[in-house]
């Protein structure tokens, strides 16, 4: 009998020591990371909090195709490290701290190929065809500046166009029957040069006009530059027109 109650209380004493060890492991934050690898997908909803202690980092680890779904909001505090490829559905929002430039870059630049055109015309009313420009197949040229010249006599008015065509399988519909005039939907940009008076000379004038645009156009029809002038007589107007922009591969519908 007194061996018996030896052995209960020296049981109970072991007992009694383990659960203050595990109260205390229970009562702080461990020392070492906590490490959780899964290989079936964990399925979290609703919100998470993770708040490591200093020096024990959460690490977790998915096997192939054994991803971590989480439903709800996710609330990190401190500094996340990705590894390897994100892929995000839906939108995202930056908010940066004041005071705080949010650096981008434009991933599309090393694709675009510049492009400046120019073309020079003498007439009495205009040209047609000051500059007739086909883009390359899959390519699709953006145009961000325009610049003209117009010398002519005193009282003439010029005017220069920019026909271009996008979005439309062609732009130019050939005649259906004879006297058809076909379809036209190409789109016209119009600047309207602002008269000067010359200083080397009392009879010429000049006109110039100057203008940042953002005009597109296809690889089914020319871009076509043609520019006119007030003239009715044999007044001679002569036109200087230059544009610059930039090729890009035509968008995929």
């Amino acid at each position: 009998m007194k061996m018996f109650r030896a052995i209960f209380y020296g049981m109970g004493a072991v007992s009694f020591a383990f659960g203050m060890a595990v109260t205390a492991m229970g009562q702080g934050r461990p020392s070492s990371p906590v490490e959780v690898v899964n290989t079936t997908p964990i399925p979290v909803t609703g919100v998470v909090t993770v708040a490591s202690a200093p020096n024990a980092p959460v690490t977790v680890t998915t096997a192939p195709n054994a991803p971590v779904s989480v439903t709800g909001d996710v609330n990190v505090a401190g500094t996340v490290g990705v590894s390897g490829p994100v892929n995000v559905a839906g939108p995202v929002g930056v908010t940066n701290a004041p005071n705080t430039t949010l650096k981008v870059s434009d991933v599309n630049s090393a694709k675009k190929i510049p492009i400046q055109l120019k073309g020079t015309c003498h007439d009495v009313f205009g040209c047609g065809s000051v500059i007739n420009y086909s883009v390359p197949n899959g390519k699709m040229l953006v145009i961000e500046f325009v610049s003209t010249r117009v010398f002519a006599s005193v009282g003439i008015k010029g005017r220069v166009a920019i026909i271009t065509c996008t979005g439309e399988s062609a732009c130019i519909d050939p005649p259906s029957f004879p006297g058809d005039p076909g379809s036209d939907r190409r789109n016209g940009y119009f600047l309207n040069p602002t008269e000067g008076s010359a200083g080397w000379t009392g009879s010429v004038n000049f006109a110039a006009a100057s203008q940042n645009v953002l005009i597109y156009a296809n690889d089914r029809d020319p871009v076509t530059v043609w520019a006119e002038c007030s003239a009715l007589n044999g007044s001679d107007c002569s036109f200087t027109i230059a544009m610059s922009g930039y090729l890009i591969d035509e968008p995929t519908p």
